[in-house]
């Protein structure tokens, strides 16, 4: 056992330092030093405690080795953590990422509660990884990393990183959200014989649902309160010819879906636009969608787990989470030198002309990048 350990601590060990000579090696830009020297901080202290372990190894009894094994499967794990999540973003960096750093090193420093958090992008589908004691990852696909319509979306991203900020404040809003739907949902069927029982299981699990649907719903709203008109433009494009189940998916589905049906979620988007003075562009995502619904012959069904008389009891709480949030609001920086105006410059022209817009976009970029 102990020659086990030891070989594994200093495999630890080597590993660290092939990372290490990785981020020295890897020229990057200012908005990413901060998380480079997060990571080297971070091995530092991994190896110090990894040295440790090696010197208990050497001096402790054999009966010490359950507690010194514990130690080191903590210490791989905090490894893998940080050479799978945040190192591969320095490595992978090009001159290309400047545009999102920016604009996300901007949206930082506009939200004093995050300030001068480490960050970074990388490949994939848009989420993030929130984390109040870790660097922020924000996932997007790489050609969306390269066109300004599509980066709206990282305001509903950092949403989620709101939510986890506020964690205590925001569940319990989130439980009297659920609170109120048990008299919409259950209340009708607790004292009724059992033939109700399947109707009550399934207003169970609806409820339980929503604990995620109202984050991912939030984080909506959050999105469209920075971003304004781009938001819904981008949301809308992004998501409106992703097939059928962006409209209707069977009841199955639904209670195993970690995000409502994105038709749902336009429905509180056009809601709230609507009460942003955004009418024009709310009427304009309603009727899409409807159109695209029609035209595909589908007819909205939820299937219970939302009715529109559940809509007052969600703004009531929704309104409360935007609030507690303390997100900014795209209503401070229209026509100004930032980026929710030039977001938001890029979509009207986009609007105003397709098929000319790519070709002002790339000079465009080339502009943000420099004065930026």
């Amino acid at each position: 056992m102990k020659r086990i350990l030891e070989i594994n601590n200093q495999h630890i060990l080597n590993e660290i330092s092939i990372s290490k000579n990785l981020l020295y090696k890897r020229i990057t830009c200012n908005e990413l030093l901060h998380l480079k020297n997060w990571i080297l901080v971070f091995f530092d202290l991994l190896e110090k405690k990894l040295r440790h372990n090696l010197y208990l190894i050497s001096v402790c009894a054999s009966d010490s080795y359950p507690n010194i094994y514990n130690n080191t499967q903590i210490y791989s794990s905090l490894l893998r953590l940080c050479t799978q999540r945040f190192v591969p973003p320095i490595v992978r960096y090009n001159n290309d990422d400047k545009l999102c750093l920016k604009l996300l090193n901007w949206l930082h420093r506009e939200h004093p509660e995050i300030g001068d958090k480490p960050f970074a992008i990388d490949d994939a589908d848009f989420a993030i990884y929130p984390d109040k004691n870790f660097p922020l990852i924000y996932f997007l696909p790489s050609t969306s990393q390269r066109t300004l319509l599509h980066l709206p979306l990282f305001f509903h991203e950092l949403g989620h990183y709101l939510y986890i900020l506020h964690r205590e404040e925001m569940d319990n809003l989130v439980k009297s959200l659920q609170e109120n739907l048990k008299e919409f949902l259950i209340i009708p069927y607790e004292h009724n014989d059992k033939k109700y029982s399947e109707k009550l299981n399934k207003a169970k699990l609806i409820i339980a649902r929503w604990y995620r649907w109202i984050q991912e719903i939030f984080c909506d709203l959050i999105g469209l309160k920075i971003g304004g008109a781009c938001f819904i433009h981008a949301f809308s494009l992004y998501l409106r010819t992703s097939g059928r189940a962006s409209f209707y998916q069977e009841e199955d589905k639904l209670l195993t879906s970690t995000h409502p049906v994105p038709w749902l979620r336009v429905k509180f988007l056009a809601a709230y636009a609507n009460d942003y003075g955004l009418e024009n562009e709310a009427n304009l995502l309603s009727n899409e969608w409807k159109l695209i619904a029609s035209s595909l012959g589908i007819k909205e069904q939820f299937f219970g787990f939302y009715q529109n008389i559940y809509f007052d009891d969600f703004k009531f709480i929704l309104n409360d989470m935007i609030e507690e949030s303390g997100a900014i609001s795209f209503k401070n920086y229209i026509n100004q030198d930032n980026f929710i105006n030039t977001l938001n410059v890029a979509w009207k022209k986009f609007e105003e002309s397709p098929d000319s817009y790519y070709n002002w976009e790339k000079c465009f970029i080339e502009n943000i990048i420099k004065q930026h």
